[in-house]
């Protein structure tokens, strides 16, 4: 009798291990972010997802718009040179275009803004070159 309790302990210990591994194997993280911003693991990927891809300086000084709720930070950068551009919009090297950073929401509701990106990553600091998804450039 103890040996048929040992014998069906054993294997209740191994089925609940074994359903617990393929739980967790089956539930774990997979390749997709659960992040609201695209995510990528290769800039090969993200030069084939661009609609513009451009190079230029970008101003330490931004002004801040909202639209509706939605709150950018928009930079007047200076086209140096286009590399790609897939949109319907007239991109010439040397003018100026607006470069719109999604930043936040704005209820208004006299609460403090939800940032959509985290606070040390909002400005642009020093990039060259601009790959552009979804994001319409305007110019000035």
């Amino acid at each position: 009798m103890k040996k048929m309790i040992t014998i069906v302990t054993a294997l209740a210990l191994i089925v609940g291990v074994g359903s617990a591994l393929a739980y967790k194997e089956l539930n774990g993280p997979s390749d997709h972010s659960p992040a609201l911003a695209k995510t990528f693991k290769s800039t090969e990927e993200i030069v084939k997802d661009s609609k513009v891809i451009i190079k230029g300086n970008v101003p330490k000084e931004y002004r801040k718009e909202t639209v509706g709720e939605i709150v950018f930070f928009v930079y007047d950068v200076q086209v140096d040179k286009v590399y790609s551009n897939l949109t319907d919009q007239e991109i010439v090297e040397g003018e100026t275009v607006e470069v719109y950073r999604l930043v936040g929401v704005d209820t208004n509701e006299g609460k403090d803004m939800v940032n959509i990106v985290s606070p040390e990553y909002q400005a642009l600091g020093v990039c060259k070159i601009f790959c552009v998804n979804s994001q319409p450039l305007n110019y000035n």
